[in-house]
């Protein structure tokens, strides 16, 4: 979630409400209390107002299942894939003790 959240509104426990977030991507001016208010679940204030970055529906989906010697040759192909920005939903790797439970 944090990196879909572009900006709150918050109201600190001293009764102030605090904007955060810009219409920039990415900053380096300072802190990012966008990112701090959100990791911080709650305890540095109430958040009122949520802005979101939506991605559009992607045209296709694929899944699919890869079967490696070793994690490091699996975590290598990952690596890979992130860096050529493939764009992976989610990924999982699991053993043959885990695919057998799932399994059965």
């Amino acid at each position: 979630m944090r990196t879909n959240t572009a900006g709150l509104v918050v109201v600190t426990p001293g009764g102030d409400l605090v904007t955060t977030g810009t219409a920039a991507v990415k900053s380096s001016a300072g802190y990012d209390l966008t990112q701090i208010y959100v990791g911080s679940e709650g305890t540095l204030g109430v958040v009122v107002e949520v802005t979101v970055r939506l991605k559009p529906i992607p045209e296709t989906v694929v899944a699919v299942v890869w079967e490696f010697e070793s994690v490091g040759q699996a975590c290598e192909v990952v690596l890979e894939l992130v860096m050529r920005n493939v764009g992976m939903a989610k990924c999982e790797i699991l053993d043959r003790n885990a695919i057998e439970a799932f399994n059965r």
